[in-house]
């Protein structure tokens, strides 16, 4: 059975920027796959490539992460770089903050090619996640969302909500109410999302979590309540999630809905056991081209759950 995440690290983040999925948004293998690269390197390179190598994923590391003060302090003068990359790899986790907070404005400047950008005046009061991340500097040069489509995997969200109900996704190819599914994508009336718990086109929430989710990443810029990450992005609602959990077959439709209708990023703030179904599901939305980005877990523990734990397979 699967669990809706909701601890600190995934939440104050907007699950859109964990370390993991950081480093794969960079597309750098030398931090993502930093356990398999860490075995190889250590297993057969003399100790002039090895240095050189861990100087490297110091100087990589420093760059994507601000907010941990014992990385920071980490001397790029050392005389043992492996030892002290390994031991910033290994020790450096807290299991409120993750691996430490993300600086999006440095992050974004980086992946466009351009200088990190002005650090902007704290929003404060409910806002306080977003001035962590840094997210007013990215919004100053335009990146809000604007276009992109986020399908929130969870137990529903409240597209009435005052906060998102201009940023709910709508799927113009269908006719509400005539009983006909007018795209022919298998599901009848889908105008707003689908309903995997009831077998239904209503995926309003029926617990409060998705919304929560849903407002982190796409609250209205209104001048009311919160500013989500990115605000003029659309939320494409899929109900997945019961007052017990939910399903592995329901998640796994639940993600190959979200890729089949348009989604470019599907958000999974759930965790539980491997599953064959949902690794099959996710493998597809990445062969896709769909950004996956799953909640770390609860459990304060250096490793991610499933399916967060299948950020390094592909």
């Amino acid at each position: 059975m699967f669990e809706s995440s909701n601890n600190q690290f995934s939440t104050s983040l907007s699950d859109l920027f964990t370390s993991a999925n950081a480093a794969q948004l960079f597309n750098d293998p030398t931090l993502f796959n930093s356990e398999l690269t860490l075995r190889e390197v250590r297993s057969g390179q003399s100790s002039e490539s090895r240095s050189s190598f861990f100087q490297s994923v110091l100087t990589t590391l420093k760059s994507y992460f601000s907010g941990n003060e014992n990385l920071n302090a980490a001397s790029d003068a050392s005389d043992s770089y492996e030892q002290t990359a390994i031991t910033q790899l290994s020790t450096w986790y807290n299991q409120y903050y993750g691996n430490g907070y993300v600086n999006a404005g440095a992050a974004i400047a980086r992946i466009t090619g351009g200088t990190s950008y002005y650090d902007f005046p704290d929003y404060g009061g409910y806002n306080w996640g977003i001035d962590y991340v840094s997210a007013p500097e990215v919004w100053a040069r335009g990146f809000t969302g604007q276009d992109i489509v986020v399908a929130v995997i969870d137990t529903g969200v409240s597209y009435t909500h005052s906060d998102l109900d201009n940023n709910i996704w709508i799927n113009w190819d269908e006719t509400y109410g005539n009983g006909i599914d007018d795209d022919r994508n298998g599901y009848v009336d889908d105008v707003l999302g689908w309903n995997f718990v009831d077998n239904n086109n209503n995926p309003m929430d029926a617990d409060g979590h998705g919304t929560h989710v849903a407002g982190i990443i796409a609250s209205e810029n209104n001048s009311t309540g919160t500013i989500g990450v990115a605000f003029n992005s659309k939320i494409m609602p899929i109900r997945v999630l019961g007052n017990n959990g939910g399903t592995v077959e329901n998640i796994a439709k639940g993600i190959v809905y979200a890729v089949n209708n348009g989604a470019q990023v599907i958000n999974l703030s759930l965790g539980g056991s491997y599953s064959s179904e949902i690794a099959a599901a996710v493998k597809y939305a990445n062969d896709q081209g769909v950004f996956v980005v799953m909640a770390a877990g609860n459990e304060g523990s250096t490793e991610p759950s499933y399916p967060a734990h299948l950020a390094t397979d592909w």
